[in-house]
């Protein structure tokens, strides 16, 4: 949260100030790695916990420390808010050894830092999929911190090992595979040794305390990283303690007190290499754009478009099945060629009359970036009252912006009445906490940076850029071989890695990959067909008689008058089509409008509605979202009934319309309840879920989040049940899945007679950060769903998290050549996490660039499947998406859910009607 005493009053002054300071080229003295508080204030205030702690944390402790004296604290002051701020006169030195003298244990050897989970530990409870709390360890740089208790593999279970989890399937053929993975080898005769530091008389100041330790670099050598208490070095210093004396600038003498703690292993330590492989990258001279480098000197310009696409890499050094690994792959970020000044010039002569909203909307959260400094910011706002003139107090001067500029950077700013950019940010204060700062950027002076919704949906722009960013897996390889080498031609870099005893080897990782057999797929009339090495069966899908078909008999057709004639030919292709997929099509009713506005389409189809209507048909000249939102609320949740949208230039064209038809016959026939094509599934008392997150954006739903629920109800997968709940803005954990989870277990054992005895959850949309909230929170609400239907129901429950946006890439070896794999290519070794039960998988082909495979993490599995039996699923999963005859990067469920979500956050904003919810109404 931000410091709400930080206003917009007369704070501006120094607010700007701080702006122009943070912007001037200066470095700190020495070196910092900020620890993290913790997060339970109650906990005992051991010397270890405490000095992970900051200065209002330790405050904080000491109110609660038995014989604390309330008077013996220092007294409040008032915010500018009017609110209570934090007191002063202690620093945090000060307060640690004031906190550590009123009741804090002795030192322990080994202190636990704040839960940050970055990976999930090696579970402890020889139980499979047991849910547990989470546990700490502390590596002083960070934290490894715990998941809930993964899947065990029979090993673990019986040796009690806190080795690597190995889940391997056998099924497929095997196949040679490189990923985008570095071996990190850790010299021997190199460690990491952590100290505790102690200043006498005690010094508050983190800067001076690393510029007192900078005078001894000799000692210490230049190799070193100090965060304030604790200390590293690559080397083990000869006396315990060390004790050093310095001089501050005053002229006091200081006695340095370095006590050796322990030396760290590197499997702990995954946090401080990436700390040092950040450095490495502007060691490389690359500018830091939000998590990611980038190099402005190799640019490759798009002239036609204004813009440059600068390489770059996503960088992480993780720990692996197989030991540390650097994950790199190759990155572009766009960058306009033209300032911001110009794209909002650009916009007021587009939409004169309300520019203003348009700015807003277009450059609210977009990241800009100041060439003069190198430094990206984010658009928190637009000050339309402010220009360059405006003064502020710089070093005890008035001075204009646009002066500054001109002295400090040597810049002439031309446009004197341009309004300016607001960011705002947190900044750490020396003494502990945060406040907000408020930073004013000149229009003139920022260029854009990444993709706008404008610039994603113009197929000529996307085109061109994907010329650049579309690499082939040879060519990825070459980039990433480029970067090792540029590190170790790099003397300063290569310098500081020996000195920490890291060396990278010069190629990707090689492992061993399996392709899963090919899928059969199954039509009407029981047609039978193996899925070719695209895995792509369209030509099928239209020629073969459907699974299952509803027939419609009764339907209708909107459409503005002047498309009668496409229409008629629309209707006589529909019929033809519908004959060779067996679907019986009736008489449509064809409802002709004067106008084209929501009003009048929603007017004539409400007056037609009734109950036996099986499907609308909207024809709409153009792409409205206005339009298209009024039909679906009204098909949705108000007179609910099954609904079709159509553009009519999608059906205008005489040499596509055949093809088109046919998928929209196909399409309308899920909408009607029925099924496509099937696969064989193995198991008989099984429910598949599918949940996906959609997040309100500007103009979403006013509910914040949607999550679309959706659950199998018969063993083939070909009918499924959806509903939606809503939550507050931007949470990604399923507040009311109890709910949607009791509907669809009763809806199973109607259908059915009998509830499923196992359940798989396929859980979309969750980062690696919020694996631990998943497990422990989402799983309990499912878990606490199966009294509600029956006291005694007790199914097995298996969890998997499925990741799309991961930096993986997968490669097959074709003799000295590299090329995207096949689909069904599984990867459960070598580069799999080292607690965690996953595998990587690659259901699609690529067409361009280098393929991307999915994550699957199983959370928990009580049902004890076997690992090829989770794998075969998950692959059989991403066949059954019926809305395209091929698979698909995700399991079906999850894209059925993902697509429940996005309509209602995007066009309904309302819970749609509970009849609607056992077809794919959505699709």
């Amino acid at each position: 949260m931000t410091d709400p005493g930080k206003g917009r009053g007369g704070g501006r002054g120094s607010a700007l100030l701080a702006m122009i300071k943070k912007q001037m080229d200066t470095d700190g003295v020495g070196e910092s790695t900020s620890q993290s508080a913790l997060q339970e204030s109650q906990r005992p205030a051991d010397s270890s916990l405490l000095r992970s702690r900051g200065r209002a944390s330790l405050i904080k402790i000491g109110e609660n420390i038995p014989g604390a004296q309330p008077g013996a604290q220092t007294p409040e002051t008032p915010s500018t808010s009017g609110q209570v701020s934090s007191r002063v006169g202690l620093g945090r030195a000060s307060l640690l050894k004031m906190s550590q003298k009123l009741g804090a244990p002795g030192r322990d050897p080994e202190p636990v830092q704040s839960p940050r989970i970055t990976s999930p530990p090696t579970p402890t409870a020889p139980v499979v999929a047991q849910i547990a709390r989470p546990k700490m360890s502390g590596d002083g740089l960070g934290v490894t911190g715990s998941l809930s208790a993964m899947s065990l593999d029979k090993k673990s279970l019986t040796s009690g090992s806190s080795g690597p989890i190995s889940r391997m399937g056998k099924s497929g053929d095997s196949i040679n595979i490189m990923s985008n993975y570095i071996n990190v080898k850790i010299s021997p005769e190199k460690g990491i040794f952590r100290y505790e530091v102690k200043f006498s008389p005690e010094t508050d100041s983190p800067r001076i305390r690393n510029a007192l330790l900078n005078q001894h670099s000799n000692i210490l050598g230049k190799a070193k990283n100090f965060d304030g208490v604790l200390l590293y070095l690559p080397i083990k210093l000869p006396e315990d303690p060390t004790i050093l004396k310095s001089l501050r600038q005053d002229g006091t003498e200081i006695t340095i007190k370095i006590i050796y703690q322990t030396q760290q292993k590197p499997s702990n330590s995954v946090q401080f290499f990436n700390i040092l492989l950040n450095k490495i990258l502007r060691l490389l001279e690359m500018v830091r754009i939000n998590r990611n480098y980038y190099n402005p000197r190799c640019a490759h310009r798009v002239e036609q478009h204004r813009m440059e696409l600068w390489p770059g890499y996503i960088t992480a050094i993780e720990e692996m099945e197989d030991g540390l690994k650097l994950n790199i792959d190759a990155s572009h970020r766009l960058m306009r060629t033209d300032t911001l000044r110009d794209f909002i010039k650009d916009i007021h002569t587009k939409n004169a009359r309300n520019f203003r909203d348009v700015v807003l909307k277009e450059l609210m959260g977009m990241t800009v970036l100041t060439r003069y400094n190198n430094q990206t910011y984010r658009v928190d706002g637009i000050e339309w009252d402010k220009n360059p003139t405006f003064q502020f107090d710089y070093k005890g001067k008035m001075t204009s912006i646009a002066d500054y500029f001109n002295q400090h950077w040597n810049l002439q700013i031309k446009d004197l009445q341009q309004p300016l950019i607001l960011h705002r940010a947190k900044k750490r204060l020396p003494q502990g906490g945060t406040k907000e700062e408020e930073t004013l950027l000149v229009p003139e002076l920022c260029y854009l940076t990444g993709m706008s919704d404008t610039i994603r949906s113009n197929f000529r722009i996307m085109r061109d850029l994907a010329q650049v960013t579309q690499v082939q897996p040879e060519q990825r390889r070459q980039v990433l071989q480029k970067f090792i080498q540029d590190v170790k031609n790099t003397p300063v870099a290569i310098q500081l890695l020996n000195e920490w005893g890291v060396q990278f080897e010069d190629d990707l990782v090689k492992l061993t990959g399996r392709v899963l057999p090919a899928e059969e797929i199954f039509f009407g009339n029981e047609k039978c067909i193996k899925t070719n090495e695209k895995a792509d069966w369209s030509a099928a899908a239209t020629r073969s008689p459907l699974l299952r078909t509803p027939n419609m008999r009764h339907w209708c057709i909107v459409y503005v008058q002047r498309d009668e004639k496409i229409i008629s030919e629309f209707i006589r292709q529909l019929n033809a089509v519908s004959k060779t997929m067996s679907m019986r099509v009736g008489e449509a009713l064809k409802i002709p409008l004067q106008n084209d506005t929501p009003q009048q389409y929603v007017t004539e189809i409400r007056k037609v509605i009734n109950p036996q209507l099986e499907m609308v048909v909207a024809v709409c000249p153009t792409n409205r979202n206005d339009r298209y939102s009024a039909i679906k609320k009204l098909c949705c949740v108000d007179s609910p009934v099954r609904s079709q949208v159509i553009l009519s230039k999608t059906i205008s064209q005489e040499n596509k319309l055949k093809s088109v038809t046919e998928k929209i016959a196909l399409q309308m026939n899920c909408k009607l309840g029925g099924a496509l094509w099937a696969l064989k599934v193995p198991f008989n008392d099984v429910m598949i879920v599918g949940i996906d997150v959609h997040h309100a954006g500007t103009g979403g739903s006013p509910h914040g989040s949607v999550a679309g629920f959706v659950a199998s109800m018969d063993k083939p997968l070909t009918s499924w049940y959806s509903k939606v709940c809503f939550q507050r803005p931007g949470q990604e954990i399923i507040d009311l899945l109890k709910i949607c989870f009791v509907s669809a277990l009763s809806l199973f054992k109607k259908k059915r007679g009998q509830y499923p005895e196992r359940i798989i959850v396929y859980r979309d949309g969750v980062g690696d950060g919020q694996l631990s909230s998943v497990a422990q929170y989402e799983v309990e609400q499912l878990k606490s769903a199966f009294p509600l239907v029956d006291p005694t129901y007790a199914p097995k429950l298996c969890v998997i998290v499925v990741q799309k946006r991961i930096n993986t890439r997968i490669m097959a070896m074709r003799g000295n050549r590299l090329d995207n794999p096949p689909p069904g290519t599984v990867v459960d070794s070598c580069v799999t996490r080292r607690n965690w039960y996953d595998f990587f998988l690659v259901p699609q082909t690529a067409r361009q660039g280098t393929i991307t495979p999915t994550h699957y993490v199983v959370l928990i599995d009580e049902a004890n499947f076997d690992t090829d039996h989770i794998q075969r699923l998950s692959y059989k999963l991403c066949h059954l998406y019926y809305n395209w005859p091929g698979t698909i990067r995700v399991p079906a469920p999850c894209q059925y859910a993902h697509k429940l979500a996005f309509l209602v956050g995007q066009s309904i904003q309302a819970e749609p009607n509970e009849c609607l919810a056992e077809s794919l109404y959505y699709l």
